[in-house]
């Protein structure tokens, strides 16, 4: 067992931006020499759930020190790679200071272009054993809290499931059980600091996070939900899109929820919203047009605005705000449009045409990239956001209706020990 844990944690990337170590080399204790080597890790795991399979297929986001930046969609042969990877990582702790310094000054430059510039690689490396399978009943969505230690998975019969997250490995624990209270549970949602959850079904149930991930036992609950399409939370409450328009909601964490007064928006359908510190966007799905709206301390929506869609973003049905509400990005019946918010206005800044129609979008933290997802498709798309957009690349053809994303960042101290 001692060997198999030192041999995974030989296989995880450490650089410069992301670990600092300490080696020393010695014979006590056991035979022969050996190095020991202590780094920190500092790396992100992606998860996407399968509804169709009740799957989850889990990646490891590669870092400089992998090999290559090729897309391997297949399962990482751990073992193998962890005999070249250690001989990496204890190398790099023998570099003197002047080839230290050189190698800093590179990879700082090459993060020069993570959030603005694009030119950062962002490859999912698929985790052994990947997907995958849950027991129970049909699972619909998954969150990852901002501890990054669970991943929440919400379940047609009611339960939450918290599934803890190996910090080292990514690989998931066995859950421990809430029940949401929500009859009839369609979403699952995240807050903006990714300390409470939101499930909704013909009830609203929202819920603290603690830092381990665990769920609180009792939720705030909100009745009468049947007619939402879906649901969004803020800093200090929410909102929901309706057949008819938009409810807004004030909820503090572990307090009670109030709602407030429907907002009429244009069209007989809705499809999903997303709140930034400034507005609401909801999207008109019939009508073809994106509606923007104020929120006040308690909670009550007020109608800005409504922009009409460019022809890619026809029939609406997903949104997400990017890097903190300056852009929008819309999934329609054609593909997806980015739209940048401007003085009230939409602008269009670039759009892409996708052979899937997207129904939900998952902005990747603290980078440039969107995961999006197609509950009425195969597999999901990887998008980056950099001067327009671009199609990275295509995962997990073979799973059905991925219909969410979660993404842990961990950072964790290690000793690797390698004889010599």
């Amino acid at each position: 067992m001692r060997k198999t844990i030192l041999v995974l944690l030989a296989a995880i990337s450490f650089s410069a931006c992301g670990g600092s170590g300490s080696s020393s080399l010695s014979s006590n204790g056991l035979s022969g020499s050996y190095l020991s080597s202590t780094v920190q890790l500092d790396q992100q795991f992606v998860y996407a759930l399968s509804s169709d399979q009740s799957k989850i297929a889990a990646y490891r986001v590669a870092g400089e020190s992998d090999d290559g930046h090729g897309h391997d969609h297949g399962h990482v042969h751990a073992q193998a790679q962890a005999q070249a990877q250690a001989s990496r990582v204890l190398a790099h702790e023998g570099h003197d200071h002047e080839d230290e310094h050189e190698h800093e000054h590179d990879h700082d430059h090459d993060h020069d272009h993570g959030h603005g510039g694009g030119e950062a690689e962002f490859d999912l490396v698929e985790l052994d054993g990947s997907p995958y399978a849950l027991t129970g009943s049909q699972a619909l969505s998954l969150v990852v809290p901002a501890s990054g230690r669970s991943v929440i998975v919400l379940f047609a019969d009611g339960d939450l499931r918290s599934y803890p997250i190996d910090g080292v490995t990514g690989l998931l624990g066995e859950p421990t059980v809430v029940p949401s209270r929500a009859n009839n549970p369609r979403k699952l949602r995240l807050s903006p600091a990714g300390d409470s959850i939101a499930v909704l079904g013909d009830s609203l149930s929202l819920f603290p996070v603690d830092e381990q991930g665990a769920i609180a036992p009792l939720p705030a609950v909100l009745g009468a939900t049947q007619n939402w399409v879906d649901v969004a939370l803020g800093d200090h409450g929410g909102a929901g899109s309706t057949a008819v328009g938009a409810v807004g909601f004030h909820w503090h964490r572990g307090g009670p929820v109030n709602g407030t007064i429907e907002v009429v928006l244009p069209g007989a359908s809705r499809g999903g919203l997303a709140i930034t510190e400034e507005a609401v966007f909801v999207t008109n799905t019939e009508n073809n047009s994106v509606s923007e709206l104020s929120q006040d301390e308690e909670g009550q929506l007020t109608l800005v605005g409504t922009s009409v869609l460019p022809h890619e973003a026809e029939e609406p049905t997903a949104i997400t705000a990017l890097f903190g509400g300056e852009d929008l990005l819309v999934g329609g019946s054609h593909g997806v449009v980015l739209l940048h918010h401007h003085e009230g206005e939409l602008e269009e800044e670039g759009h892409l045409e996708l052979d899937q129609v997207p129904t939900d979008l998952f902005g990747v933290p603290d980078t440039n990239y969107v995961l999006v997802a197609h509950a009425d498709g195969e597999g999901f798309h990887l998008l980056e956001v950099a001067e327009g957009l671009s199609l990275v690349g295509e995962f997990e053809s073979e799973l059905g209706k991925v219909t969410s994303f979660g993404v842990a960042h961990r950072i964790e101290i290690v000793t690797v020990t390698e004889g010599l």
